[in-house]
């Protein structure tokens, strides 16, 4: 089998996937880490083929600018869901979709869909925040699995935004992932 694992390039959202890649190629399968050519270094230290994809994206250093109080993301630890209303979610997801997803997945999606309908992988593996892995598995006619390197506060997150997105009148929903995700 021809597995693709896709993370963004951040070290540390990568270093949970080396384990699952050894795993396949120990177990006789073809493995190629895709991301943005900052994480060459990180995958070539892990012993794993790289395959370069897009531009990289500097969220680090651009996030950086916003510590100091610019931008107000949504907590997704936050304990107390009576905090996390309609507006508080709908407005973090306004944040996060361009401040962060699209940030770190545009530069690659299109040299990642290039690659899977080349290299024809069975499997595409992507990071919880590479999007961008399960565009390319649908492009290339490839299964996807979204792998978790932590407690899984996006998916806890996205399953509240939708809860309260329903209890919404329709002509005010608004679902920024849904929309960027689906162009």
């Amino acid at each position: 089998m021809r597995v693709v694992i896709a993370a963004q390039a951040e070290r540390t959202h990568f270093l949970g996937l080396v384990p699952l890649a050894w795993a396949l190629r120990s177990a006789g399968h073809e493995v190629v880490v895709a991301s943005q050519p900052e994480l060459a270094g990180a995958v070539s230290a892990a012993g794993l083929p790289f395959a370069p994809v897009g531009r990289d994206h500097h969220f680090g250093r651009i996030s950086r600018r916003f510590a100091s109080g610019g931008l107000p993301l949504l907590d997704f630890g936050e304990e107390d869901e009576s905090r996390l209303t309609w507006r508080h979610l709908r407005d973090g997801h306004r944040q996060l979709v361009p401040f962060w997803w699209r940030m770190v997945n545009e530069p690659m999606v299109g040299d990642l869909v290039d690659l899977c309908r080349t290299w024809k992988p069975d499997l595409v593996v992507w990071e919880p925040t590479t999007f961008a892995g399960a565009v390319a598995a649908r492009a290339a006619g490839a299964a996807h699995v979204r792998f978790l390197w932590s407690v899984d506060l996006f998916a806890r997150m996205r399953g509240l935004f939708l809860e309260r997105m329903e209890e919404q009148a329709p002509e005010v929903r608004e679902d920024p992932l849904g929309e960027w995700l689906s162009g």
